[in-house]
This record gives structure tokens, sequence and C-alpha cells, in this order.
């Protein structure tokens, strides 16, 4: 019968130090289900920021729209009222410190102020008539085709 023969020995790294050198973050492969949920977590994590940071430039959009539809009632451009070289206001300056909404006084008088200072900024206020040329006097029915009919009369 023949003998078994055995493999040469190669050197081999242990198995938990080659895991280690590979995954830096990651505990070793007895703590392998830890470092697994570890990074879960962090994912998560970073997962809940993003969501976070996007729903806070969505509420400073909405909030951005709402002083401009404020402000509209006395600038030709809304956006005005935020510009720094013309007002100096930020939004944070327009929101009630307790609530956090949009506080429309604040805006009124900021835009006012920019339409002070820049006259031609303001909000055109239409002038003149809309009632499309119609001015007093006694309106008369309307002429009807019997009329027509007997104003042509015989011929």
């Amino acid at each position: 019968m023949s003998t078994p023969t055995e493999a040469p020995e190669v050197d081999q790294p242990d198995a938990p130090e080659a895991e280690e050198q590979t995954h830096g973050d990651q505990a070793p492969e007895g703590d392998a289900t830890h470092g697994q949920g570890r990074r879960i977590a962090r994912e998560r994590r970073e997962a809940a920021e993003a969501r976070a940071e996007v729903a806070e430039a969505r509420v400073a959009a909405l909030l951005r729209r709402e002083v401009e539809r404020v402000a509209a009632a006395h600038l030709s451009q809304p956006g005005d009222v935020l510009d720094a070289a013309l007002g100096g206001v930020t939004l944070d300056d327009l929101l009630d410190p307790e609530t956090g909404e949009v506080d429309p006084e604040a805006v009124a008088e900021a835009a006012a102020a920019v339409a002070e200072a820049r006259p031609g900024l303001a909000a055109l206020r239409p002038r003149g008539d809309f009632d499309g040329g119609s001015r007093g006097g006694v309106v008369s029915r309307a002429a009807s085709w019997s009329d027509v009919l007997r104003r042509r009369g015989p011929a």
C-alpha cells in the first residue's frame, strides 16, 4: 500500500492577522459580526445625515419662497430682499425667533428699506382706470331683429 504524502508547508500568515491588515476598520475574525454591525450602523448614520441635509435644504427653500411671496407686495423682484448687496438681511433675520416661521412684518420692513434705498426696485403700482373704457351715461337696450326690419321700411 502507498503511504500518504504530506504537502510541503508554506509560510502563510495567520488568517486573523491578514484580515486585520486588509480591513483596518473592522474587527478581527472573532469580532466579525461586531465589525459588520458597526459598518451597518455607520451606513445608517450617514444615510440619516444625508436625509437631514436634504430636508434642511427643502425647508430653507420653502422659507425663502415665503419671504419672496411676502416681499412681492413691495418689490418688483422679491428676491432682492435677501440680496446682501441691497439690504444686508439674511433668511434667519426674517424668521420669528420663537417659532422659526417667516415674520411677515420683518419681511415688509426689509423690503420697504430696499425700496426706499433703491426706488427703481419698488413694485410698480398700476395707475389708471380698469373699467374697459365705459364712462357713465344710460345704456340703451340692444336692438332686436324686429327693430332693424322696422327701420328699413318698405322699399
